[in-house]
């Protein structure tokens, strides 16, 4: 049986673990499903998956033109590829809610990089409390490791590793 050692990540904890341990290995980041087969262009720039990876290369610190962005996915056009906008903080719904506190980690942590776009101003005007660091459930959880995948060894391991990693980084 295999498994992924990033499984047990949050996606803006990855986004971490490249950016900051190899950031060169972003370069070859391929996630969205939607870009065109086979060519030059690895994000349609218009679906839920660009618009978070935008963020969290933001987040990171990093410039996603290098990465192969041409526009700014922040806009009204783009809203509702953020869970904040769909569902809001509806800690109901456990997947939901924790991929719009990710985002909400994300937008505090791109700061002033994403503050004067649509999305910038939406969150700041209702979540601005939530994404700063008196968080209520403190949104850095978000940049550790969730558990181990699987009750395998090295899951468990993997899980290990990618926690020393994540905490030996200054800065995010």
């Amino acid at each position: 049986r295999v498994t992924s050692w990033i499984h047990a990540l949050h996606p803006i904890a990855c986004h971490k673990l490249v950016h900051s341990v190899q950031p060169d290995l972003g370069l070859f980041q391929v996630s969205c499903r939607k870009a065109p087969a086979g060519g030059k262009v690895r994000w349609c720039q218009e679906c839920r998956t660009c618009a978070e990876n935008y963020l969290f290369i933001k987040a990171m610190g990093r410039d996603p033109a290098v990465f192969g962005f041409t526009r700014v996915p922040l806009d009204e056009s783009d809203a509702t590829n953020f869970q904040i906008v769909r569902n809001g903080l509806d800690a109901a719904d456990p997947y939901r809610y924790h991929a719009a506190r990710q985002e909400l980690l994300g937008f505090h942590l791109a700061g002033r990089d994403v503050a004067d776009t649509w999305m910038g101003r939406y969150v700041r005007a209702r979540h601005g409390d939530l994404c700063g660091p008196r968080s209520p459930d403190g949104p850095r959880e978000y940049l550790e490791p969730v558990s181990a995948a699987a009750p395998l060894p090295m899951s468990a391991q993997a899980t290990a590793a990618a926690r020393r990693l994540l905490s030996s980084q200054d800065g995010h």
